[in-house]
């Protein structure tokens, strides 16, 4: 893994990470993953360690599972924050693992593999690479709608350049007590509002990283108190090592 040659991109939407030879352990993120091979199939387990072959895949939010992809195949992962204007659109009827044909994708894996080339590399050219997923999957999806309250919390924890948001500050804002705004939040976003503050660090963290920052510094910009921590909550999160994945 450590020699392999790929590509990571990064945007407000979300991200992207193209590489072969992919053996993660279980791990679980807030993100909305879709992962598409360019040829051969790759295999999820799950958390009752059940093993399935895919040649695409929607993993919703909050999903455990481990994934083994095959070393001489590209496959590309996108992962996509759940309350960007495309997340919000791909609200999973049912929160199981889904299979994709990649005959659906055509779009997507043709600009993931100019990227993978180093042809496109532009942000548009991700945000359009992000976009591309959004028709093939309307059908079975449906829009999602968050409390309004909620969203407001969701930007200040993310614009917010404190390494320490608290609860008590930013129900202040949205005009709730910290014990109403605590079970709110849980109801909509599926976590808690100190495990969702964690994950907006992480987020700070692999925007350091695909700028180019060092894990130190990409650490420190998360607001992690040093990188033992950062490398934990990554690998918790994506199942590998921050290390096999910086560019």
């Amino acid at each position: 893994m450590e020699h392999a040659k790929y590509r990571i991109g990064y945007s407000e939407s979300g991200g992207i990470y193209i590489g072969k030879n992919i053996q993660s352990d279980f791990h679980e993120n807030h993100l909305l993953t879709i992962v598409l091979s360019f040829s051969e199939p790759f295999e999820i387990i799950t958390k009752m360690n059940q093993s399935y072959s895919y040649e695409g895949a929607f993993i919703p939010k909050d999903t455990l599972y481990m994934l083994s992809t095959n070393q001489n195949d590209w496959t590309v992962f996108i992962h996509i924050d759940p309350y960007s204007e495309i997340g919000m659109k791909l609200n999973p009827i049912d929160n199981r693992i889904q299979p994709l044909k990649r005959c659906d994708f055509i779009k997507t894996l043709s600009s993931a593999k100019l990227i993978l080339q180093g042809v496109s590399d532009t942000q548009q050219n991700l945000d359009f690479l992000l976009q591309s997923v959004v028709d093939p999957l309307t059908t079975t999806f449906s829009p999602k709608v968050l409390d309004e309250r909620i969203k407001k919390c969701i930007q200040i924890i993310s614009q917010s350049k404190s390494n320490s948001v608290q609860l008590k500050d930013v129900s202040e804002q949205v005009f709730l007590s910290p014990s109403r705004l605590s079970h709110l939040f849980k109801q909509e976003t599926g976590l808690t509002f100190k495990k969702f503050v964690l994950h907006r660090k992480l987020v700070k963290s692999l925007e350091a990283m695909h700028n180019h920052r060092n894990l130190t510094d990409a650490s420190y910009i998360g607001g992690f108190s040093d990188q033992p921590h950062f490398t934990k909550a990554f690998k918790k999160s994506f199942g590998i090592k921050p290390s096999s994945s910086k560019h």
